[in-house]
């Protein structure tokens, strides 16, 4: 099975120069994610292409608070298939990293809901809507 990841956005209330690497840390995870798992390619979204063809998993980087040693992290993601919204709602995953890095939880975010979605897509409970 194939899969497209992305995009991968952020609210605009997170300063740009904190949320590209974030950005960039979701969608390596997410690859990650997929090369361990049993028959998933990633594939790379057609260039110019407004709705990649087949399965995707796009993310949003919703929240990102630091408060002392304790930095959490808000992302929501979709399943996509042939571009259109997928019969599975928007899940939303939190975390929290004390003593870390707000890119550490937000990986582990990733990792969790995108091993999920994948788990969903393979056994075939994903479909298109509309």
């Amino acid at each position: 099975m194939e899969i497209t990841f992305g995009p991968w956005t952020a609210e605009k209330t997170i300063k740009k120069d904190a949320s590209e690497p974030l950005l960039a840390a979701m969608d390596d995870e997410a690859r990650k994610v997929a090369k361990k798992t049993k028959d998933v390619e990633v594939r790379e979204a057609p260039k110019g292409e407004v709705k990649a063809p087949g399965f995707s998993i796009s993310g949003r980087l919703i929240t990102l608070k630091s408060q002392g040693r304790v930095n959490s992290v808000v992302a929501t993601f979709n399943v996509w298939v042939d571009g259109f919204m997928s019969n599975v709602a928007t899940t939303e995953g939190r975390a929290s990293a004390e003593g870390m890095g707000a890119e550490d939880a937000l990986r582990a975010v990733v990792e969790s809901k995108v091993r999920a979605l994948l788990g969903m897509i393979q056994a075939g409970r994903v479909v298109r809507q509309g």
